[in-house]
């Protein structure tokens, strides 16, 4: 998958959690990245949340699906 925004205002950190609540991958963005690429290509078939966070309070969580 890939991982972009649109600012490069502040560190970011992204969480990758599968439909049970578990944590696949945690990385910290520093605000120069404005594009991450991800290999999912291990992870077994199913529903996948990828989740955002800034220090300033900013939240996204967004989904996608490994068939």
């Amino acid at each position: 998958i890939l991982v972009s925004r649109q600012t490069e205002k502040e560190k970011l950190k992204l969480v990758i959690v599968n439909d049970m609540g578990q944590t696949l991958l945690q990385r910290n963005l520093n605000a120069n990245e404005t594009l991450l690429e991800i290999n999912v290509n291990n992870y077994t078939p199913g529903r996948y949340y990828v989740q955002l966070w800034g220090n300033s309070g900013f939240k996204e969580t967004r989904s996608f699906v490994v068939r």
